[in-house]
């Protein structure tokens, strides 16, 4: 696709876009219109490789809503040790508590999710749900971050 081509069939779709940007991001019309952006940005990197014949609507409206669902999953707070502790109920005077949050900073980062939301009360389902995960990939983080775990507390 050429840049007038490019100019005359995705550039039009911009107010669709943008809305379906506001309204998966909160009305948050600013990061919509950032969203929007980018993701006119990398199609006209990838306009060599789109045909004109492509349902340009489709096409637009698809990659809007998987960048907005990109930046919703990397603002999700289950990543952080900090953020788990404020969920999480705990005496600070408990040396016990301690070793285990040292021990979850430990974990790579799926696997401490995966733990971290299972601590909460989240059952395998919810939790794949949550994290676009598979049920059956989600039971198996949660036993390989539960051994790592007692394998880092054996050694504190």
């Amino acid at each position: 696709m050429d840049a007038q081509s490019f100019k005359q069939i995705i550039l039009p779709c911009y107010g669709r876009m943008l809305a379906l940007a506001s309204r998966m991001l909160d009305g948050d019309r600013d990061r919509a219109a950032d969203v929007v952006q980018d993701t006119i940005a990398h199609l006209w990197q990838k306009r060599a490789s789109l045909e004109a014949s492509m349902a340009p609507e489709s096409l637009c409206m698809t990659a809007v809503r998987n960048r907005c669902i990109s930046l919703i999953r990397a603002e999700r707070p289950f990543g952080t040790l900090e953020e788990a502790s404020v969920q999480m109920t705990r005496t600070d005077s408990s040396m016990d508590c301690e070793y285990l949050y040292r021990a979850i900073e430990r974990l790579d980062e799926n696997r401490r999710r995966v733990v971290v939301m299972s601590m909460r009360g989240f059952n395998c389902e919810e939790i794949a749900a949550e994290l676009a995960l598979s049920p059956a990939n989600v039971r198996q983080l949660l036993s390989r971050g539960r051994r790592q775990l007692k394998e880092i507390l054996s050694q504190l």
